[in-house]
């Protein structure tokens, strides 16, 4: 800003190889800025979660072992459970909006095809998808779609049972990070820790900055293209004039997010470190 704004003053010289490595040093910073967004709002809000999986994996069991209380019937029955049952629980300090759903599996069962239907449509719109599987009996390609289905989203896979005789096969399917447990016997500690590895909570430092709302990640996202328009202006080989209005365009949306009002921020921070103009 000193070089673009006061030209015929003796400063130093900028190499345009020098600001790019300062604008790519923020860019790395803001990058780690925007990855705060989905963890942060997911400590602060909570976690749309879907507890998903075939008739008898143990779903309910493990929803009462996440949730502390005996909600949902557990029964040896297959499709016990027809209907969504909602809970809002914490773990290792995030909340989540659980629903443990519909065994998911093709019925003729008019009730059933109702709740598994629900169930779909609550896989479709979680955040964060629980697939749980019953390592007692051999995986069907029902397991497997679920499994392809999961893939790609933010998701935690269980498999349940591990107190019975494996007969699932892990190494031959789509998903193969599985938490191992029993959630009729274990604590829902293995789920903490894999819950932190997924949301990334367990490297979340306050402290450090973050952003928790969509005006903020606006607000980060444009000094962030209007830094990049900044780079390939420098490497376009424009005047620093024109590179100066993309970082203008930066430290606005800065400012804003701040609270700082960027006219007043960029000129006192001009003459604290320069004596122009005299």
């Amino acid at each position: 800003y000193v070089i673009v704004d006061y030209p015929d003053e003796e400063l130093p010289s900028l190499e345009r190889e020098q600001m790019a490595d300062s604008i790519d040093a923020i860019l790395s910073n803001l990058s780690t800025l925007k990855r705060t967004y989905r963890t942060s709002r997911a400590v602060i809000e909570g976690v749309k979660t879907a507890i998903v999986g075939r008739p008898n994996a143990g779903k309910s069991s493990l929803y009462n072992a996440i949730s502390g209380e005996d909600l949902a019937i557990v029964t040896d029955i297959a499709g016990t459970t027809r209907d969504v049952i909602e809970h809002t629980a914490s773990l290792g300090g995030v909340t989540l909006n659980l629903a443990d759903t519909a065994g998911i599996r093709e019925t003729e069962d008019v009730i059933e095809a109702v709740g598994v239907e629900l169930a779909r449509k609550k896989m479709e719109d979680a955040q964060l998808i629980i697939g749980v599987f019953d390592s007692s009996r051999p995986f069907d390609s029902e397991d497997t779609a679920l499994m392809e289905q999961m893939r790609g989203r933010p998701h935690i896979a269980i498999l349940n049972k591990c107190d019975l005789q494996r007969q699932a096969d892990i190494t031959a399917c789509p998903i193969t990070d599985f938490v191992q447990i029993s959630a009729k016997f274990d604590s829902a500690e293995p789920i903490e820790r894999a819950l932190e590895t997924v949301l990334g909570t367990a490297d979340l430092d306050a402290e450090a900055g973050i952003i928790a709302n969509d005006r903020q990640l606006d607000c980060v996202n444009r000094a962030f293209y209007a830094l990049q328009d900044a780079v390939s202006a420098l490497e376009g080989g424009f005047t620093f004039d024109a590179v100066g209005v993309c970082i203008d365009d930066a430290i606005t949306a800065l400012c804003e997010l701040t609270g700082e009002r960027a006219s007043e921020s960029v000129v006192d921070e001009v003459f604290s470190r320069f004596c122009v103009g005299k």
